[in-house]
């Protein structure tokens, strides 16, 4: 006979619901695992609200497990301002926290898990939570929040939201102070990391001491060797718009010019510029290194230099208005 059937021998419901509640069947999870059990007794309904429709009428599960608890479509919700006000006297700090009192026991029935899908009134979880009220009431200004992270050293924005992360931030100083004050500077600013770089004498001065001889010897130099923090990473992109950068040979002392003012057969960029683009997509070069094997193999038309970056200058190769470098190029650092 089906296990379902009506005409099942079923154990009373009074005896069968009291055997149920000594299971502490907490939800509709516990209730599909206690059915799957071996130890399941044949004489009770997996689907009790089929078997004992007259006695669970109007009740819902909740009641066969013990718990009380009515389905979603059954419970008369807590008008919004109300539920609402009730929620923001426990203060949560969050979301996840809010999510987590709401599958305990301690949330009211008729407060909602989700008040966006039950409440028309409901805009946002700050509201709902009380969050934006009691930020504003009890946040420090952003003068003395400034103070306070200057004072603790706190010396980059990625060390900022990872304390915050961490729940090192005191309470009354917002975790997103970017986001937050309507006086926010950026982060060197708030922190008051401003650096004072290295003039271009300086600089060039400093490079000379390590005998850097120009653009790739300096590459080289960056990757095994740590710069003092006011020297720019890029010099000649942060001297240019100061004004003050004249060439590599000039920066490190060696006096050298481009190859192209060397020698008179090297083409001009306006010819040479397709030439490379051609050999890049006839070749399916797609990186520097495609192109540096390309280079061992393959002779170029005369007059085309194998290391354009070094040959011509980046005023040449970086139209004024038009920033875009040649393709084989896109993955070496400047």
């Amino acid at each position: 006979m089906a296990r379902n059937s009506l005409d099942h021998k079923w154990r009373s419901f009074e005896k069968a619901i009291k055997w149920v509640h000594s299971k502490n069947i907490k939800n509709k999870t516990d209730w599909k695992k206690l059915c799957k059990s071996k130890k399941f007794p044949d004489d009770i309904p997996k689907t009790p609200m089929h078997i004992f429709s007259k006695q669970l009428k109007g009740k819902g599960m909740g009641y066969w497990y013990g718990t009380g608890k009515k389905s979603t479509h059954e419970i008369i919700w807590r008008p919004f301002i109300k539920a609402r006000k009730y929620v923001r006297d426990l203060e949560f700090q969050n979301t996840n926290k809010y999510r987590a009192w709401a599958k305990s026991d301690q949330k009211p029935q008729d407060i909602p898990a989700a008040p966006k899908r039950v409440y028309r009134e409901f805009t946002d979880w700050e509201d709902w939570l009380g969050n934006k009220d009691r930020k504003q009431k009890s946040y420090l200004n952003y003068f003395e929040t400034k103070k306070w992270v200057q004072f603790e050293k706190i010396s980059s924005g990625t060390i900022w939201k990872k304390l915050a992360s961490q729940n090192k931030i005191p309470k009354n100083i917002p975790k997103a102070p970017d986001k937050y004050y309507k006086e926010w500077e950026g982060w060197p600013k708030f922190l008051g990391t401003i650096i004072q770089y290295m003039t271009y004498e300086q600089a060039s001065k400093f490079v000379q001491s390590k005998k850097i001889l120009g653009d790739s010897s300096y590459r080289e130099y960056k990757k095994k060797n740590t710069l003092p923090v006011n020297f720019p990473r890029v010099p000649d992109s942060f001297y240019k718009k100061q004004g003050t950068w004249i060439s590599w040979g000039d920066f490190c002392g060696t006096g050298r010019i481009s190859t192209q003012i060397q020698s008179e057969d090297t083409l001009p960029w306006k010819i040479a510029k397709p030439m490379y683009l051609k050999i890049k997509i006839e070749n399916n070069l797609k990186n520097l290194q495609d192109w540096e094997k390309y280079t061992k193999t393959h002779d170029l038309p005369k007059g085309l230099p194998k290391n354009p970056d070094r040959s011509y200058s980046k005023e040449q190769v970086i139209q004024k208005g038009n920033k875009r470098k040649l393709r084989y190029n896109q993955n070496k650092k400047s």
